[in-house]
């Protein structure tokens, strides 16, 4: 699977978005407790679970690091989904940072996760950034 050469840049910056940390997928593989099948190309993590494009779909899913080969949730259709979708949630945590009263604004963050879904691919994508966001 070709990685989107945002995602390369991100992965080359050891970018962070929210939870998301972006790696190359040797690094990411090294801190994940578990071997992932064949098919899927690592790029970073979220936490202690493991950020993959699935190679055959493109899809974007975090395995989950409590119980080997467990989907924890999808994460986007595609990769220019999910680099639309944290996109929307880095303005969103810029803004949070600038203002207390945007950052506890529950409208604001369910707008957000509302916004970020409907980028990554639609409802099915939604878990991911609630988990994000936190509302």
């Amino acid at each position: 699977m070709s990685i989107h050469p945002t995602i390369q840049q991100w992965q080359n910056a050891r970018h962070e978005i929210g939870i998301i940390e972006f790696s190359t997928s040797d690094d990411a593989l090294k801190r994940f407790p578990h071997s992932i099948r064949r098919g899927h190309t690592s790029i970073g993590t979220a936490e202690a679970d493991l950020l993959c494009i699935d190679d055959a779909t493109g899809e974007l899913l975090l395995f989950d690091h409590e119980v080997a080969d467990r989907i924890h949730c999808h994460c986007a259709a595609t990769q220019e989904h999910f680099i639309a979708a944290l996109r929307i949630l880095e303005d969103h945590f810029d803004r949070c940072g600038e203002s207390d009263d945007y950052s506890n604004d529950e409208a604001a963050g369910l707008a957000a996760i509302g916004r970020a879904t409907a980028a990554a691919g639609g409802s099915k994508y939604e878990p991911m950034y609630h988990s994000m966001v936190g509302f």
